[in-house]
């Protein structure tokens, strides 16, 4: 059974070292960046084409540590027990963005075709991966759990 859950948010970057989460970071980006340029018909709204994300390596391990924490912890939330979300979990990583924070998390994927597949078969999250402001993400994955974090910078949006 594949659960979903999406949540667009409101936050500098800094380079870490991932942990090993055995995912195609380059086959995400391309199954993700395939969706946008074509647009995206996500349940009764059309989403129009929109521009390429860039990888971000410290979403990317935001959203391991999220789905790390969630199996840890058993539960599955974009909050996390103690009550940070998203933004709390970027900003503590030094991630800042200019045009918030967005997550879609889903459990029971065991590749990355059924992550992205999942994801852009449920409106809201398909919605979140079409959103226009978003100009990079990360995807982290752990024993089945998945969570895909998105942010931006309102200067590489200027820079269209």
């Amino acid at each position: 059974m594949l659960i979903l859950l999406s949540i667009p948010l409101s936050w500098s970057q800094e380079k870490h070292t991932l942990p090993e989460d055995k995912i195609n970071k380059e086959q995400l980006l391309n199954l993700v960046n395939q969706i946008r340029a074509e647009g995206c018909q996500c349940g009764d709204t059309y989403m129009p084409p929109v521009p390429p994300l860039k990888w971000n390596d410290t979403l990317a391990k935001s959203a391991f540590l999220h789905s790390k924490d969630m199996v840890d912890k058993n539960y599955h939330s974009h909050y996390s027990l103690d009550g940070k979300g998203p933004n709390q979990r970027a900003y503590k990583l030094k991630y800042t963005s200019d045009v918030g924070i967005g997550e879609n998390i889903c459990a029971g994927a065991e590749n990355e075709v059924e992550a992205v597949n999942g994801w852009k078969g449920s409106p809201e999250h398909c919605k979140n991966m079409m959103n226009e402001k978003w100009t990079e993400m990360g995807i982290g994955m752990y024993k089945g759990r998945w969570t895909q974090v998105f942010g931006g910078k309102k200067q590489s949006i200027d820079k269209k």
